[in-house]
Order: C-alpha cells, then structure tokens, then sequence
C-alpha cells in the first residue's frame, strides 16, 4: 500500500507542477490592418501592452489613418477593439486585424479564444489563431458607434507536457509495482 502512494504522490508532481499565469502585460504586440488581403498590410503599428488602452483614435496613431474612431485595450488575457463610428467593411477577401507576437511569458502559447460582440454577423468562423498571433477579418460587417468585440484567451504551457521519458519511467513504474503486487497476492 506504501508504494502505491508514493506512486501516487510522484505522479501528482511530475503531473501537477503550477507555473506563474500567463498574461500579455508588459509585451509588446504587433497590430496589423490586413486590407484586401493577407497579402496586403494597410497599417502596423507596435504597442507595450499595459494599463488603459494601448490605441486610442482620434490621435497620431497609425491605424488612427484607417478607423478614425477607435479603441484598443488589451490587457492581460484578452483584448477589445471599439469602433466609434458608423460604417461597413468592404467585401474584400481580407479586411480585419491580426494581432501579432502574443508573447504570454513561461512558453506559454495560445490554445483557444472564445469572442464577445455586438457586431451582428461576427462569430468565431471569422477569427482563426496560432502559438502566438490571432487574426478576425470583418468582411462586410457593418457597425455602429457602440459595435465591439472581445476577444478572451486560453492558453496552455508547452513545458507541462511530459517528455517521453518522463512517460517511460512512469510506465516502467506502474509496471514494477504491478509486477510486485501481484507477487505478493501469489504468496
């Protein structure tokens, strides 16, 4: 029974290791206005993510050229872009935003995003994602000044998988203590 429960208590470590949470606070992210296509970048700007909003429309921003009314707060897990006016995209293969360079510390990656919005026609299909960029094409979408979206990060930890060997030596555990359990039972 003893072994078993330092089995038990090795496998809860090696398996149940916490790391520090993720978060974007204090990277620096690349925003890029892809327009007519993912071909095309219409305006990049860097931003420091930190506190309050990182692109704030009217100003001297460069994507301030292409939404003249504008708002974009990231913050640690998420991020929100408000347009201030009334409009549509155009119909052209690509006309949205690509977030770029998430950088969420620890060699964690992005592994899921779920979106918030008032934007009728804007669902997940329009948004796709990778380790480290998350793209959202608006398409023939039309807004008004109150439309946003939210869009809320799941990440995951590359580092909390288990190498193989890892994996080997717990096998080749479970197997030695099997084996010896069942010698026991035999006695």
């Amino acid at each position: 029974m003893m072994r078993i429960w330092m089995l038990a208590v090795a496998a809860a470590m090696m398996f149940g290791a916490t790391t520090a949470e993720a978060s974007l606070m204090g990277s620096q992210v690349k925003v890029n206005y892809y327009f007519p296509d993912l071909a095309h970048v219409y305006t990049t700007q860097t931003v420091t993510v930190g506190a309050g909003s990182e692109i704030t429309c009217p100003g001297a921003s460069p994507s301030c050229a292409t939404m003249r009314i504008f708002d974009l707060d990231i913050a640690a897990s998420s991020l929100t872009v408000r347009l201030g006016f009334h409009d549509s995209f155009t119909p052209a293969l690509f006309n949205g935003f690509s977030f770029e360079d998430l950088d969420f510390g620890d060699g964690a990656v992005l592994s899921g995003v779920a979106l918030d919005t008032n934007i009728l026609g804007l669902d997940l299909s329009r948004v796709s994602f990778g380790d480290h960029f998350v793209r959202i094409n608006l398409r023939e979408l039309g807004f008004t000044s109150q439309s946003f979206f939210a869009l809320n990060f799941t990440t995951s930890d590359a580092a909390l998988v288990p190498e193989p060997g890892a994996l080997g030596l717990l096998g080749l555990g479970l197997i030695t203590l099997g084996a010896g359990l069942g010698r026991r039972r035999k006695i």
